[in-house]
C-alpha cells in the first residue's frame, strides 16, 4: 500500500491489483525479449507431404492446459493429424507421465514428444524447426514463451489467459478458449492454412514483437514512469491512477 507504483504486465493483472483492494497508481508494462539474429529465422520449407512440428514449450504442468490439447488434437480426422506431430519440451512438474498416459489412451502416443528442456542453443533450434507454436493454458501472466515463438514468426495458437489481445487484432495467432473444443476448432483452423497463410501468421507475430515487446521498447516505458516518480514529467500512458 505505500508502493509509489505497482506494476502489471496486462490489464488483467491490474483488475486484479485493483479487485485486491489496491488504490496505488499501477503501470502496465509487458515483458520484453530479444530478437533472434536474422540467420535464426526462417520459415519452414518442408515439402507438402512432410510432418509438420507444433511445438509446446515451458513448464509440464496442469495449468498449462496441456490434456486438453492432445485430446482436441486426437479428436481431429486422421487426414489432417497425421500432417502433424506435437512436440511438449520443457521441465517435467509431476505430469509428464499423466500426459504420456493419455496420449496412448486417446491413440497418438506417437505423435506426442516429449523432448526434456530445452535451453540456449537447443531452445533456439526448437524454435526454428517447429512450424507452429501452442499454449492453450488456463492462467497466465504474460508468457514468454509466446513472445519467442513470435521473435522467430512462428504462427500460434493461444488461449485468452495469455493475456495477448494484441494478437488477435494483428493477426498475428489463433486466440481460443482454454476448452477442449474451443482448442480442437483452433488446431483445425491452423492446421488447415495454407503454407503461405501460416508464413503470414508468423510476420504479423514478429513485426508485433517488434513494435511493442522488444527490450528497448520496453526500457522506454519504464524509464518514462521512472522520470515521472522524480517529478520530472507527466504521467506517461502507461500509468493509471486511483
Amino acid at each position: 500500500r505505500q508502493a509509489s507504483c505497482i506494476h502489471a504486465l496486462c490489464q488483467s493483472e491490474a483488475d486484479s491489483i485493483r479487485s485486491f483492494g489496491l488504490e496505488n497508481p499501477i503501470c502496465v508494462i509487458p515483458n520484453g525479449v530479444n530478437l533472434p539474429p536474422a540467420n535464426a529465422v526462417q520459415t519452414s520449407n518442408k515439402n507438402p507431404t512432410e510432418e509438420k512440428t507444433l511445438l509446446f514449450l515451458g513448464r509440464i504442468h496442469p495449468k498449462k492446459g496441456l490434456e486438453n490439447l492432445i485430446q482436441a488434437y486426437s479428436m481431429l480426422p486422421a487426414s489432417i493429424r497425421n500432417q502433424w506431430i506435437i512436440q511438449i519440451a520443457g521441465w517435467d512438474q509431476n505430469h509428464q507421465a499423466d500426459l504420456t498416459r493419455l496420449a496412448a489412451s486417446c491413440g497418438v502416443a506417437s505423435r506426442v514428444h516429449f523432448p526434456g528442456p530445452r535451453f540456449g542453443l537447443e531452445k533456439q533450434q526448437m524454435f526454428q524447426q517447429c512450424d507452429a507454436f501452442a499454449l492453450p493454458s488456463f492462467s497466465e501472466g504474460l508468457p514468454m514463451s509466446v513472445l519467442e515463438a513470435w521473435s522467430y514468426a512462428k504462427p500460434s495458437i493461444i488461449t485468452k489467459a495469455c493475456n495477448l489481445p494484441e494478437g488477435t487484432t494483428h493477426e498475428a495467432t489463433i486466440q481460443c478458449d482454454a476448452e477442449l473444443y474451443s482448442i480442437k476448432e483452433a488446431l483445425t483452423s491452423l492446421f488447415n492454412l495454407s503454407d503461405r497463410d501460416r508464413a503470414n501468421m508468423g510476420r504479423s507475430a514478429q513485426q508485433l514483437v517488434i513494435e511493442k515487446f522488444t527490450w528497448p521498447h520496453v526500457a522506454s516505458q519504464f524509464a518514462e514512469v521512472y522520470h515521472w516518480l522524480h517529478g520530472h514529467s507527466p504521467p506517461p500512458p502507461t500509468v493509471q491512477i486511483g
